[in-house]
């Protein structure tokens, strides 16, 4: 794995963890999430959702201080977006590729209202 796919999240969470002495097995059972799940959030592969930023905050005892950082890292990561290409065509790839290009993190309504058009009219299906 790149250090380009961790998350400013995801290193506070593990480093917190490690500090802690806790494995990962022992703070997912804790957090009541698998350990997959954990690890995949440290490393930038899944998105925490907001309970899990709630419940590290308890765990970690965090003050308000650390707790604010914390909740900004994970905003930071930003809402994950998945384009549905399976069985589609390169052109359908090609839009998919420009939009994903196009728009910022805070545009995403406009994006997944323009791909559910586009999957709705069903854009690239016979190519």
């Amino acid at each position: 794995m790149t250090s380009e796919k961790l998350t400013k999240f995801g290193i506070k969470v593990r480093k917190y963890r490690v500090e802690l002495g806790e494995t990962l097995y022992q703070m997912a059972k804790t957090l009541g999430v698998s350990p997959s799940y954990l690890s995949g959030v440290e490393t930038g592969r899944k998105r925490a959702s907001e309970e899990l930023v709630e419940q590290l905050i308890k765990h970690l005892e965090l003050d308000m201080v650390n707790a604010l950082e914390l909740k900004k890292a994970a905003a930071e990561t930003g809402p994950e977006l998945r384009i549905p290409l399976k069985g589609k065509g390169n052109e359908a790839r090609y839009v998919a590729a420009m939009f994903a290009r196009r728009f910022s993190s805070g545009e995403f309504s406009e994006l997944k209202e323009a791909l559910e058009s586009i999957n709705n009219e069903g854009y690239g299906e016979n190519e």
